[in-house]
Parts: structure tokens; C-alpha cells; sequence
């Protein structure tokens, strides 16, 4: 069953999807067949980016509950690029297996608006009304999430069946030299697409930025435009080593310098529409959905430090910390070069990532709070910060 909005948003149409099918009846099987559809997103929409999961009590029954960006390219915007965010809900009653998916464009997403509100709308219907759907699907064995599982005292799928999505962007990005890539990052430090020659000359001429002197031609004029206009950030890490992935936005396309993926000392030049520039750039962070701790550590920057480089492991005070804390961590920060916007993250691979804060007085100068709160994730904290500094600057 299909439904569909009246009018389209940023060129998409929202739609619901319900799909039923009759399955056996295990204490495992919400379990089971979310662990099968995560899985199954690999064979899907090329780009799909997996937000977040959850275990949610609605109507008397135990859902699931997936958010996810997709690409998609509505013709009403003339082909664009456009993040559209799927929310699934998924519950197992009365041997029956109900899926109810909404899919929205992200930026015209509204939490309990009208769209949002027909999740609600899943639940049993009174006994003299319930008939089986026609179709039968099976309940594949799940792996679970032991320790999930038993904070929980539910069956928890493992999460790590999630794969990494691939790299969809308009269109292929350049290849460049680590030497190209620092003389572009110092000339856009400066609002500027720089003179160029030698290696990174012949590297940029080969691709049409510049001419066989140096001067900007074609497409280079618009990198450089990006360069003096856009909004500047830097997204750096520690995983695996150093390293910086830089971004010039604008109201409608997004510039990105990044490491290349599969080349040592290459970088990848490129573009995105900015509608869809998010799930490029979780994506790139390796943003995994996990189950939802409680994290609220208070640790000295000294114990941070040893944990991050040596796996020393602090001492906690819930079993949630604990179970954080015993993961392998990596520093992560989000900043603007242009406004006061900075995000500070620890990540790990299977318990999700904590936000860091300098600690408020009458706290320590060198103590930090370190918080997962599943309210308001990591992912929603950064878009909301990049948003919100593109706004400033209007």
C-alpha cells in the first residue's frame, strides 16, 4: 500500500510505504528481520546512510524504528541532488511482520508535523478486524548483540551488519597530489583559487581548472568562486592518523577537498549539491548507527589523551560508561574557519560516538564532559550546527 502527498517538496513527493506479510512468531523475530532489511540496504539506493536505530514501546508492542538518507534526483529540480530521509517503523504482532516507511526531503522534514505524525498510525487493529495478509516471508537466524541484549533483557540485533554506503556524488571527483592539495587549501585561506604551476599546474590543467600558464579557465573559476564565497570548515581527525577533510559551502553546492579513500598521499577534489552534502559528509566520518547508551563522563584532558593514544581506560561509573569506555576511541572535531561554530566528538566503532564539552565552572580549566545523549544524537547536533552557521552568515 502506497500513499502519497498532495504536493511535492524540493521536487520529491513524501509517500508512505505499508508492506504486511505473515511470519513465525519467536521472541527473536523483530530482531531477526530488521538485522535482514540492514543488511539487505547494500543492494538498495547506491549512497543509502543508515542515521540511527531504535527500540521503541508504542500501542503495547515493541517497534523498530530506522532513519536513513538517500540520494535522490527529482526532475522538478532539474536532476539536483537532494537528500531524502526514510524513517521505517517496524513491528512483529499477532504473527504478522508490519513495515511502515515514510521518505521526506531532509530540510523539509518537521518533527510531529503532519508526515512524521503517520508513524503513529501503526498499530493492531481490534481483533474482529485483524485478516492475514496474502504473503508469507521467512525469519532469518539473527546475530545478536549479546551485551545489547542483556542491558535491554530484549533480543538486540548486531548493528555492525550495517555497511558503510559508497561515495555517490553528481559527479566524479578529481585526483590530486598531497603537494596540489595543500597549495589549493593555502589559496582558499585566503578567498582564492591560487596561481599554480609545476606539478599542481599540469595536474589542474589535465582536469580544466586552469590553462598550461596557470591561469583559472572553465571550472576553475567556479572552484574558485567557492574558495571567496563559501563558508569554510574543517572536519579533522585522529582515525587512522592526522588527517583534515575541508569544505567550502554555499546556499546550493558544497566544495570538498578529502584524503582519497584507496590512495595514499592522493586527495579527491569535488562537489556536492549542499541538500545532499550531509549524508556525503557522515558518510565520510564512517557514521554507524548503534543502540543508545547514557553516557555523562566527567574526565581531565590528561585521561582523555592516554585513552585516545595509549586505550588506557578511565574509570566509570555506570555500566554504560564502562562499556563505552571500554571501545577504542577517536577524536573528531567539527570547525568553522569563518564563525564561532565548533563540535568536539569521540567515536567508536559499536557503542557510537560522545560529545565533548569544556566542563563549567567551578570545574577544573583542563576537565571535560563527555555526553551520548540519545535525545539529541551526533548526527542531528551537526547538521544543526552547520545550518545554523550558514544562517549566521546570511
Amino acid at each position: 500500500m502506497i500513499g502519497t502527498a498532495p504536493a511535492a517538496l524540493t521536487g520529491f513527493t513524501p509517500n508512505v510505504v505499508l508492506r504486511e506479510s505473515q511470519v513465525e512468531e519467536r521472541p527473536d523475530a523483530l530482531a531477526a528481520i530488521s538485522q535482514a532489511n540492514l543488511r539487505g540496504l547494500q543492494n538498495g539506493i547506491p549512497g543509502t546512510l543508515v542515521l540511527q536505530i531504535e527500540a521503541l514501546q508504542q500501542h503495547g508492542a515493541e517497534h523498530r524504528r530506522v532513519c536513513m538518507l538517500s540520494p535522490a534526483r527529482p526532475e522538478e529540480v532539474h536532476g539536483n541532488t537532494i537528500s531524502v530521509l526514510s524513517i521505517q517503523d517496524l513491528v512483529v504482532a499477532d504473527g504478522v511482520v508490519a513495515e511502515l516507511t515514510l521518505s521526506v526531503p531532509l530540510f523539509d522534514f518537521r518533527p510531529w508535523d503532519e508526515n512524521h505524525n503517520i508513524l503513529e498510525t501503526l498499530r493492531l487493529l481490534p481483533p474482529e478486524e485483524r485478516a492475514k495478509p496474502p504473503t508469507t516471508s521467512d525469519v532469518p537466524e539473527p546475530t545478536l548483540d549479546v551485551w545489547a541484549s542483556s542491558r535491554a533483557g530484549a533480543p538486540r540485533e548486531d548493528l555492525s551488519v550495517v555497511a558503510l554506503p559508497e561515495l555517490v556524488l553528481p559527479a566524479e571527483p578529481l585526483t590530486v597530489s598531497s603537494a596540489t592539495a595543500a597549495t589549493i587549501v593555502k589559496g582558499a585561506s585566503r578567498g582564492l583559487f591560487p596561481k599554480v604551476k609545476g606539478e599542481a599546474r599540469d595536474e589542474l590543467a589535465e582536469a580544466g581548472l586552469v590553462d598550461r600558464k596557470g591561469n583559472l579557465v572553465g571550472d576553475g573559476f567556479w572552484y574558485g568562486s567557492h574558495f571567496y564565497q563559501g563558508l569554510p570548515w574543517v572536519l579533522h581527525t585522529t582515525a587512522p592518523a592526522n588527517t583534515d577533510f575541508r569544505f567550502w559551502m554555499t546556499d546550493s553546492t558544497t566544495v570538498f577537498l578529502s584524503p582519497h579513500p584507496g590512495l595514499s598521499g592522493k586527495y579527491l577534489l569535488g562537489w556536492t549539491t549542499t541538500y545532499d552534502f550531509f549524508r556525503v559528509m557522515l558518510s565520510w566520518v564512517g557514521h554507524r548507527p548503534s543502540w543508545p547508551l547514557e553516557v555523562n563522563l566527567s574526565l581531565a584532558m590528561r585521561q582523555v589523551q592516554v585513552k585516545v593514544e595509549d586505550g588506557i581506560v578511565p574509570s566509570t561509573g555506570s555500566p554504560d560508561e564502562a562499556e563505552f569506555c571500554a571501545q577504542r576511541w577517536s577524536a573528531w572535531a567539527l570547525d568553522c574557519l569563518a564563525v564561532d561554530r565548533s563540535v568536539t566528538w569521540f567515536h567508536t566503532a559499536s557503542r557510537g560516538d560522545a560529545l565533548a564539552f569544556a566542563a563549567p565552572p567551578p570545574a577544573k580549566r583542563d576537565q571535560l564532559i563527555l555526553e551520548q545523549d540519545p535525545l539529541d544524537p551526533l548526527w542531528a547536533v551537526l547538521i544543526q550546527g552547520i545550518v545554523s552557521a550558514q544562517e549566521e552568515q546570511l
